[in-house]
């Protein structure tokens, strides 16, 4: 089970949304949920993207179990005001006890001009 306490972030869990623009193909993204989750950043690196520098933070999220949540989607974490403060590409998904009380979600934190893989 999770500690209450422990899910001090929200976060909005978002999903792609193609749309087509002058028969262009480009993705936005849709606010599924909101949702109270953990995040524990895990590992730090920097490494150049196009001539600038590129950190990215590989993290841990934990919340309580969301039926739809894919591994296409992204989670954005959100400041005291409700505002966007960082956006997390997930890598992985997985539900540690298997009985789908919680979700443990591998991610990908990118800060800089690079795309994230």
């Amino acid at each position: 089970m999770i500690e209450p306490g422990k899910l001090r972030h929200r976060a909005w869990l978002q999903s792609p949304t193609p749309i087509n623009t002058d028969g262009e193909v480009i993705d936005t993204w849709t606010t599924e949920a909101t949702r109270r989750v953990h995040y524990q950043p895990l590992t730090g690196r920097e490494r150049w993207f196009s001539g600038q520098a590129v950190s990215s933070v590989t993290g841990r999220v934990i919340m309580r179990y969301y039926a739809g949540m894919r591994a296409t989607w992204r989670i954005v974490l959100l400041d005291k005001d409700g505002n966007p403060e960082r956006t997390l590409h997930i890598d992985s998904i997985r539900d540690p006890d298997e009985k789908k009380h919680s979700l443990e979600i591998m991610v990908i934190e990118v800060d800089g001009a690079g795309s994230t893989p």
